[in-house]
């Protein structure tokens, strides 16, 4: 737990705030495919990715989309720390490993130090920010250019290296059905745009997908 308050996200902690970190927060481990919560429980905790990657899914009364991947060092709480509920769920794509933060103790830091207030008010806007933008350019691209901005996103990034989504993660992701997605994988295979074995993806064209991307 040491080691917790050197993480970047804390260094505007005074060394009280960074000794009351240790003392309300633990560190707990999550299997793969496990919930760490659900949309409408009781909203309790905000949580820091130390390792591992999970997923966020929203739930309507028709349909349900995932709207991101989080990766190692990424905060997820600030967001619903005003909120009863939690308004979305949220998974360990892998084994993962979390700094849980209860909601009560994250709010009593931000009152009591604004620069870290402010840290994590940046941390979230530029990540809401940078979510919406991908997720309203797939919507406007057609399936072949939705997987292939799945694909330059996801699979030539070293951040997301060895990510586990199935084809119907694929699909939640970008909006369109499985079926459309294993198609246009498929296709992107016989052109020899990617390799794929299973869930393992490899980019072999990156400028090919792109030229897809911008002409979609």
């Amino acid at each position: 737990m040491e080691e917790i308050i050197k993480l970047p996200i804390f260094k505007t902690l005074t060394n009280h705030e960074k000794q009351l970190l240790l003392e309300n927060c633990t560190v707990v481990d999550f299997d793969k495919r496990e919930a760490v919560f659900k949309q409408g429980s009781f909203a309790v905790n905000s949580y820091y990715i130390l390792e591992g990657y999970c997923k966020v899914i929203y739930k309507s009364t028709t349909k349900k989309r995932m709207l991101a991947v989080l990766h190692q060092s990424e905060f997820i709480g600030k967001d619903y720390a005003s909120k009863d509920y939690y308004p979305y769920s949220f998974y360990a794509l892998t084994s993962a490993k979390m700094l849980v933060i209860p909601i009560l103790f994250l709010n009593s830091l931000c009152e009591s130090n604004f620069l870290f207030y402010k840290l994590l008010n940046e941390r979230l806007e530029n990540y809401l920010i940078n979510n919406a933008k991908w997720l309203v350019d797939t919507s406007l691209k057609n399936v072949q250019g939705s997987v292939a901005m799945f694909l330059l996103k996801y699979y030539s990034n070293e951040k997301y290296a060895g990510m586990p989504l199935s084809r119907e993660e694929m699909s939640e992701l970008i909006g369109y059905s499985r079926e459309n997605v294993i198609h246009i994988l498929k296709n992107f295979c016989a052109e020899k745009l990617i390799s794929s074995i299973g869930k393992n993806i490899k980019i072999l064209n990156k400028e090919k997908l792109e030229e897809i991307v911008r002409h979609s």
